[in-house]
Formats: structure tokens, sequence, C-alpha cells
């Protein structure tokens, strides 16, 4: 009988723990239920992955982390030619610029004494005259004020974007780049290294930043007067710091435009053999492919 007694006491404790067992796990499985359903609301709203996938608020990203939602709708790069909307045969018209302001659209042609101009971003272009001179490059400050450098080193202004008029002072010849900053004067670059500075007059100083005979290609003042870069041929590029013109080792080859983000000192350089050089700094470049 004491036997049977100590065996009913070990059923029980048997009992009793098979019961905390089973009690545990409807726990725990209760609990991943619960875990589960909330990882399935944060990722349809998109917000809870944690490994930079499906991060779109709707919840329709496609799982690649490139948050574009796998939508074809979504806005993708077209060039289309216009050149059958240019007066005469565009293909004899050597184009050398473009500015663009919303759609209005002014060319220069280093080989007619035109700007071609269209007002609708591409259905037509008519002409405006820039007298005997064949502006190589243009500057729009607005829709009515712009500037245009030309073959025989002089600037062209005009105040309503379509009449335009030689200003004062001259550069070497020609003149390949010309750019304003927000607020204050504009630069241009040409031939042998000058620079010269711009404003509504015309030129009204230059300055040899380097000589022997360097042609200089591009210039760009985005924010201020005070900070610009110059670039151009054998690996020519300089930043200017309100006072001096400081050289920046880039590159051994040409270098044949360069551009600055305004308010920030993000740019970007292009040259010989591909080079895309881009620095967030203004000094240090690092290559892009």
């Amino acid at each position: 009988m004491k036997l049977k007694k100590q065996q009913m006491i070990i059923v029980g404790v048997i009992l009793i723990a098979l019961i905390l067992v089973v009690s545990v796990a409807v726990i725990m499985m209760s609990n991943n239920g619960d875990n589960k359903s909330n990882n399935n609301n944060d990722n349809s709203n998109g917000t809870s992955n944690g490994d930079g996938t499906n991060r779109n608020d709707d919840g329709t990203g496609n799982g690649d982390g490139d948050g574009d939602n796998g939508d074809s709708s979504q806005p993708t790069g077209n060039w289309v030619d216009l050149s059958s909307n240019i007066p005469g045969d565009a293909n004899t018209i050597g184009f050398t610029d473009v500015y663009a302001i919303g759609d209005k659209v002014w060319i220069t042609t280093n080989n007619r004494a035109n700007i071609y101009y269209s007002g609708n971003g591409e259905t037509s272009f008519s002409t405006q005259s820039t007298g005997t001179n064949y502006a190589c490059t243009i500057f729009m400050k607005g829709e009515t004020e712009g500037y245009a450098g030309t073959a025989d080193g002089r600037v062209l202004g005009t105040t309503d974007g379509s009449t335009w008029n030689v200003l004062g002072g001259t550069l070497l010849n020609p003149i390949h780049s010309i750019s304003f900053p927000l607020t204050g004067d504009g630069y241009c670059c040409g031939n042998n290294g000058w620079v010269g500075t711009v404003n509504s007059s015309g030129i009204t100083s230059t300055q040899q930043i380097v000589g022997g005979g360097t042609t200089l290609f591009s210039i760009n003042f985005p924010t201020t007067s005070s900070e610009g870069w110059v670039c151009g041929a054998s690996g020519i590029f300089f930043l200017y710091t309100g006072s001096s013109w400081d050289f920046v080792s880039l590159a051994s080859g040409s270098l044949s435009s360069a551009y600055f983000v305004p308010n920030t000192t993000e740019g970007w350089v292009v040259g010989d053999g591909g080079l895309i050089g881009h620095s967030s700094n203004g000094t240090s470049f690092g290559s892009q492919t």
C-alpha cells in the first residue's frame, strides 16, 4: 500500500510537469503569432523590415532597396532629336551651348550670327540676331536678362530675352564659357589662361591666371562672386576663393566642363578619356563612372 502511494505521488508530479510544459508552449506560440502579425502589418506600410527593402510608405516597394516600386510610369530620360525644328540646315550649324529656363531655350553657334530661341521648349525655334558676332556661350540670369560670349572676345547682353547688344570690354578671343552666381558679377574665360569679370556694362576687368597658351574651356560660379571654378586644357583646374586662384590637382588630360550645385561645394568635372570627377568639398575629387 505504501508503494502505491509513492507511485501515485510520482504520477502526480509527472502530470503537473506535463501541464506546465504544455502551458509554456501555448504561451510561446501565442506570442510568436502576435509578432508575425505585427511584422506583417509593419511590412505592409513599408516601415520596419530593417534591411532597406520595401521602404515605401504604401508598402509597394519591389524589395530591391531602391524604393522605385518597380513602377514603369516613373520619369525616365529620353532624348529627342530637335534638329528638324531649327531654321536652316542644322547639320551645318556648329552648336556650342544651350541654356534653358522652363520652356524657354537659347542655343548658340560658332558659325552663325544668330542665337536660336524657342519659347515652347521644342516645338519651334526662331533666330535672334547677334549682328556680326558668333555667340559661342550663353548664360541667362532670367527670362529677360542674359549674356553671351562671342568668338571675337566680346560679351553680348539682352534685357528682353531677344534683342542682343554688344557690351563694353574684350577678352582674348574666343570666350568659351560665361557664368553668373546667384547674386553679384559674373565671370567669363577664354584662351591663353584669361578670365574676365562681367556685369551689365560688359567685361570690366581681366586677369591671366595661367600662361603657356592654355585654353580655359569652362567656368562656374554657382553661388557668390567670391567662389568659383575654372578648368581647361592640360589638366588646368583652379578654385577662386575671393582673392586668388588656387590650383586643384585632378587629372593630366583636358578638362572640358565644370558644374557645381548652388549653395553647396558639390560639383562635377568632365574631361578626356571619359573622366568624371566628383567632389563634395570643392577641392578633393574622386572618379565616377
